[in-house]
């Protein structure tokens, strides 16, 4: 009997072990979850093809993948993703399907990378039709008053999900609705449904007789994870999943610039507050067993911050360092520059010697985490990234975010705190970044400072003007800074793209105020001439800005405006004739027939740059050139 006991107790520890392990769910809102699908777990693969997903949450509900997505192991935020390819042509696509339940919310994080579609159903509910089931489908998935697909669709599914305050994206409540259009962008969308719907197909999966058919609905794009509740989801814990979410995923909640979504723990702890003045590119690593969080290392949108346990590596499960449970960092930015401008060179501490800093600063938020971490930061092109030298650099870590009113401490190589600051151009790498600089439980801001003014190197360009002055050509330019400005030098064309220098005008070195210079061209070229004007720093190092164009005999009957412009300009001719539009090389990008009088010229499928209008006019020989700026 004894041994009896030991064994009962011993499989009583065993299910208890099972069942803790198994209530886990993201936000730990585990009450009436139908399936969590996340792209890291419960995978079956041949080669690339997912050939089946586990549900990973306590309910163990039988997930059938159809078709055969496609695993990306770098996906999103160093996460895989499984990527819906529509993999069976013309019969179909990829999708998922359950046996028939109800449903009443959900989350998704997945990018609709083909937009110009009737519809997308991300929910619903096999062989719908416009009558039955739709009385009380779930249907998720619709188009907008044109062909681009949208969340709902008005007058399908159950009103349930028709409701105003349904449906969230990137966690906020506001601005969207059931006919919003899906962004294109790798976005969370949920849907706080009033009540149940019957759905058995995720992603897809409509295979009804009429236009429906060959499954046009199916899903198109990149997911990484899928989560659906048969009840209700308040909209604290609505916040909670989305949190957990959005720190793994790297996806700043409400978008940047939000003043009202905060992040919040699966305990309520909040880890990010809402209005915090720094909620842009918001990401973050951080561990929480009980949602099965364990984000090693992220990095921005724009890959220009990244922030890391350890050492960063290709992917979040090849970072082999270790967090502890419960500990997050969060950090967000204000905006600035990646270089030194006039406003933050004035922002310094007076006890570090500094001759610059970042315009951009970072706010960091640290809960319960020990141990140390890193950053990566990528200057802009206007810091002059080739001239940075390491031992100059200082990481400058504020109480309150003013850098000039007490409170910032520099940290440098060599001072004996364990800050090791490195540099792989563009790129600043700051690492051993502990409690002692950033506490926990604390909130912080830090950025990149110099104490020599050639590190980071700015010349803030402002303004650059050509223009004519009887019978020549002025050029005038204006820089709202300098640091190590040896000199510029401007170049001339009659093409656009093959420039000689013509003259060099020395700079002033170092200046933290506007300074104004001008050059006249007493020989103009007849006709179009181009100038390019280029800056040269003490070191050889040299810095190309805008081209601009002139013509003092130009044709008075043909005007070009605005320029630069953005999706469109306007020609206003006399005549009527052919407009060719090429780039510097000479490739032509656009050909238009244009008539006398008034004609816009759509530009939105063509990158920003700058570029050379030919208008050859059919009333002879006529042929005017132009260079307008994107």
């Amino acid at each position: 009997m004894k041994h009896l006991s030991i064994l009962l107790s011993f499989f009583f520890l065993l299910g208890f072990a099972q069942t803790s392990f198994s209530q886990n769910a993201p936000g730990a809102v585990n009450t009436n979850i139908f399936f969590w699908l996340k792209a890291d777990a419960g995978l079956t693969t041949a080669g690339v093809n997912v050939t089946a997903w586990a549900d990973q949450s306590s309910a163990a509900t039988a997930i059938t993948v159809n078709g055969s997505p496609d695993k990306v192991l770098i996906g999103r935020n160093y996460n895989p993703i499984i990527d819906f390819t529509k993999s069976n042509g013309v019969d179909g696509g990829d999708f998922l399907s359950t046996a028939d339940a109800n449903i009443q919310s959900y989350f998704s994080v997945a990018q609709l990378t083909e937009l110009t579609r009737r519809a997308t159903h991300i929910v619903s509910y096999d062989d719908v039709t416009t009558s039955q089931p739709c009385g009380g489908c779930a249907l998720h998935g619709g188009s907008t008053a044109g062909l681009n697909a949208a969340y709902g669709a008005t007058g399908y599914g159950n009103n349930n999900f028709q409701a105003p305050g349904v449906w969230r994206t990137n966690g906020d409540p506001t601005g969207v609705n059931n006919i919003t259009p899906h962004s294109g962008n790798f976005d969370l969308v949920s849907a706080l449904g009033t009540g149940t719907g019957s759905a058995n197909v995720f992603l897809g999966g409509q295979s009804n007789a009429g236009w429906f058919n060959g499954r046009v609905r199916d899903w198109f794009g990149p997911v990484a994870e899928l989560i659906v509740y048969s009840g209700p989801i308040t909209t604290a814990e609505a916040n909670k999943i989305e949190s957990y979410l959005a720190i793994k995923y790297g996806i700043t909640l409400g978008g940047n610039g939000s003043t009202t979504v905060a992040y919040t723990a699966p305990g309520g702890t909040v880890l990010w507050a809402a209005n915090s003045g720094y909620h842009n590119n918001v990401i973050g690593i951080g561990r929480e067993n009980n949602q099965e969080l364990f984000q090693k290392q992220s990095h921005s949108e724009d890959d220009t911050i990244r922030i890391y346990r350890g050492a960063l590596a290709n992917s979040n499960i090849a970072n082999t360092s270790t967090i502890g449970n419960f500990s997050y960092i969060l950090i967000g930015d204000n905006q600035g520059q990646l270089h030194s401008t006039v406003a933050s060179n004035a922002e310094v501490p007076g006890t570090c010697g500094l001759s610059s800093r970042l315009e951009r600063e970072w706010k960091v938020r640290r809960t319960s985490m020990g141990g140390t971490f890193g950053v990566d930061i990528t200057l802009n092109p206007n810091a002059s990234p080739g001239s940075v030298n390491v031992s100059e650099l200082r990481f400058l870590v504020d109480n309150d975010g003013d850098f000039s009113n007490g409170g910032t401490t520099c940290y440098f190589n060599g001072d004996g705190s364990g800050i090791v600051i490195s540099y792989a151009n563009p790129v600043i790498s700051v690492t051993g970044i502990s409690t002692g600089q950033i506490t926990n439980n604390s909130t912080r801001y830090f950025t990149i400072g110099s104490i020599n003014q050639t590190t980071p190197l700015p010349v803030e360009l402002t303004e650059f003007k050509v223009s004519c002055l009887k019978d020549n050509v002025e050029l005038s330019w204006t820089t709202a800074s300098e640091n190590n400005n040896d000199y510029f030098t401007i170049e001339r064309s009659r093409d656009g793209i093959n420039f000689e220098a013509i003259a060099t005008i020395d700079g002033i070195g170092a200046s933290q105020a506007a300074t104004n210079y001008s050059w006249t061209d007493d020989s103009p070229l007849s006709g179009i001439a181009y100038y390019k004007l280029s800056q040269t720093d003490f070191n050889g190092l040299t810095e190309e800005f805008s081209i601009r164009s002139v013509n003092c005999n130009e044709d008075a009957n043909i005007t070009i405006y605005p320029n630069p412009f953005d999706q469109e300009f306007i020609l206003n001719s006399n005549y009527g004739g052919m407009l060719t539009l090429t780039d510097n090389t000479g490739k032509v990008i656009l050909n238009q027939l244009v008539f006398a009088g008034q004609n816009s010229i759509n530009t939105d499928h063509i990158s920003s740059g700058c570029y050379i209008a030919f208008i050859s006019l059919d009333n002879g020989n006529h042929v005017i050139r132009k260079l307008v700026n994107l």
